[in-house]
């Protein structure tokens, strides 16, 4: 049985792949990976503390300061981020436990 970290890295992984853009779509594999990184970088608790709303936006926020994003975009990507709320908050959940059970 695999472990709870292989798991979510198998769902991250075929979760991204099954957005990979479709005719019409905004949605590259660049920005998947500059999306990820931005989330994997982001302090668990602030992922932890917000409200779906306001983590969408507040990720949307980030990600525009860092790669400009027209309306297209924006909306592509606030779907997508709906989309994978559980997935963001149970990767934050895994860091924070991780990083405050080994201190």
């Amino acid at each position: 049985m695999p472990d709870r970290d292989t798991a979510l890295e198998n769902q991250l992984y075929f979760s991204a792949a099954a957005t990979l853009p479709k005719e019409g779509d905004c949605m590259t594999p660049t920005m998947l990976r500059q999306l990820w990184s931005l989330i994997e970088t982001t302090q668990s608790n602030l992922l932890l503390k917000l409200d779906d709303a306001s983590l969408v936006q507040w990720i949307l926020k980030q990600f525009k300061q860092e790669r400009g994003l027209n309306s297209e975009e924006m909306h592509i990507l606030n779907d997508y981020l709906y989309n994978r709320l559980s997935l963001i908050r149970d990767l934050a959940e895994q860091r924070y436990t991780t990083s405050h059970s080994s201190s």
